[in-house]
């Protein structure tokens, strides 16, 4: 079960965060999978990230002026939390 557990974090950290290219040159992917969030943490400004943080987006969504309740983060985070639970956080 260790194993199995171990191969399923090391191949989902492979896929959120396998842009080698950034890794190679310093520069962060500004592609369209950006504005896609991934369950789990991952950080916006890391070189290797594909996608984007849930948290740091709704953090970025609520330190806008004008508030508004970002409901599409928040949705992400209940529909991942009620489907996966502690998964996400493995």
């Amino acid at each position: 079960m260790k194993r199995l557990r171990l191969t399923i974090q090391l191949l989902f950290t492979i896929v959120t965060n396998g842009y080698l290219y950034g890794f190679l040159n310093g520069k962060i992917y500004r592609g369209s999978l950006k504005y896609a969030c991934v369950p789990g943490l991952n950080c916006y400004s890391c070189p290797g990230a594909v996608a984007s943080c849930p948290i740091g987006a709704l953090q970025a969504l609520l330190n806008q002026r004008g508030f508004q309740v970002p409901f599409a983060a928040l949705g992400f985070f209940f529909l991942f939390g009620s489907l996966l639970g502690r998964f996400v956080c493995g």
